[in-house]
């Protein structure tokens, strides 16, 4: 849906984007819980409520279209994947990080060992 505000189209695409992001884990995730439920309870009434669930997670899919059309759906469908690029990225990040002040820390235990021992006490090989 284009809005011929700005503002107004930007807030619409982004409720789209966010019930795109949203349908997945309330449809599936309102299966699982509810047939969890009704296993454990032995009521079929919660099969009713997960297949209510589902059905809700396609209403939110319909209405996220709408909201914020071709557009939006390409950007939630490679959201995921993103997000995953995105934790890699940190954790090398990390690692790198981590590398540098392990590097620091040796470098400064070598300063102080050599400060420490006097020129002519070491042993030599």
């Amino acid at each position: 849906m284009h809005h011929p505000d700005p503002k107004k189209h930007r807030r619409l695409f982004r409720i789209g984007l966010f019930l795109f992001i949203v349908n997945f884990p309330v449809g599936y995730g309102g299966i699982a819980i509810c047939g969890t439920l009704a296993v454990v309870l032995r009521q079929r009434e919660w099969l009713w409520v997960g297949a209510g669930a589902y059905a809700f997670s396609w209403i939110l899919l319909g209405v996220g279209f709408y909201l914020s059309g071709q557009t939006g759906w390409l950007y939630a469908k490679n959201f995921w994947k993103r997000r995953k690029r995105l934790e890699k990225l940190r954790e090398i990040r990390a690692k790198r990080v981590a590398k540098r002040r392990e590097r620091k820390r040796r470098k400064a235990d070598r300063k102080t060992d050599d400060t420490r021992v006097s020129p002519g006490s070491r042993s030599k090989k």
